[in-house]
């Protein structure tokens, strides 16, 4: 759907007729650019992939991150869709489609300038894939199958390397600046430490992800913290009690934090399956240890 005329005000989108008979729509476009119901420009992911399982849960995990993918599955229809819109942030590229075709589609996009970092992906484990996208002007080269959040952190240096992550994020009342690393409700600033903000940003960056205590502890306290993980307790507790995020921030029990952010899972036009983010019974939030901790404990 294409609405001319929108006016876009600071911390929301005014457009007539965006609800129609009590239905609010999930997401628009205007000139193409695709906005999200959070009212933030989405950075906008083209892959190009197979029918390869693995591969397509990590398109679906980057859409449930807050990103707007668009998948190919040859290079002739990624070709096809370059000349007609070229405005992606970034791609990620299989190298191992048939005949060779992702190399052909990689050298296409170098050789015609195309403002876009590819990240490829390959399952040859010998390394001359890997070397010989780089030379041919790949940012990037993971060998997969991988864990997503190394995939999901290779994008992100990437855009941020190349100044197109989108870094404002709006979460209900929240509006959080990761670059600048500030958080406004309601047009007030929220002051948080600089280990609150550094959880919140890790959180907000793994929306809809489930992560573990020590994940958190050693991406912001570093691997030689000497600290219990009783240190995240405590500042999940503060990030709750000075953001309101009671409900946001869910508990998953004997485990870690998960940042629900409905919007997000809305856009990926299916129900999240939380089966396998999860131990069994881990839905359930534990309050259980808020308030037990020092707050000044780990900064």
């Amino acid at each position: 759907m294409t609405k001319s005329g929108c006016e876009i005000v600071i911390d929301e989108i005014v457009i007539d007729e965006i609800v129609i008979d009590e239905i609010v729509v999930d997401e628009i476009v205007v000139d193409e650019i695709v906005i999200g119901v959070n009212g933030v420009i989405k950075n906008r992911i083209m892959v190009v992939v197979d029918d390869d399982g693995v591969l397509r849960d990590c398109v679906a995990n980057l859409n449930r991150a807050g990103f707007d993918c668009a998948v190919f599955v040859n290079s002739r229809e990624a070709t096809e869709s370059l000349a007609i819109d070229s405005s992606y942030d970034l791609a990620l590229l299989n190298l191992d489609l048939p005949n060779g075709t992702g190399f052909d589609l990689l050298t296409f996009m170098v050789m015609n300038r195309y403002d876009i970092p590819v990240i490829c992906l390959t399952a040859q484990r010998d390394f001359s894939a890997e070397i010989r996208a780089l030379s041919a002007g790949a940012e990037d080269c993971v060998t997969m199958p991988a864990d997503f959040r190394r995939v999901f952190a290779r994008v992100i240096k990437t855009l941020e390397r190349r100044g197109k992550l989108n870094t404002v994020v709006r979460l209900g009342e929240l509006v959080i600046d990761l670059a600048n690393r500030s958080v406004w409700k309601n047009g007030r600033e929220i002051l948080l430490n600089p280990k609150e903000f550094n959880v919140l940003s890790l959180l907000v960056r793994h929306r809809n992800q489930t992560l573990s205590r020590q994940m958190i502890l050693d991406v912001v306290w570093g691997t030689d913290y000497f600290g219990g993980t009783h240190t995240v307790d405590v500042k999940i507790s503060g990030l709750r009690k000075k953001l309101g995020l009671f409900s946001v921030i869910r508990t998953v029990h004997k485990y870690g934090y998960r940042l629900e952010d409905a919007s997000t899972n809305r856009l990926t036009g299916s129900a999240v399956d939380r089966s396998a983010d999860k131990p069994t019974g881990a839905d359930e939030q534990d309050e259980s240890t808020d308030g037990m901790f020092d707050e000044n404990v780990g900064g």
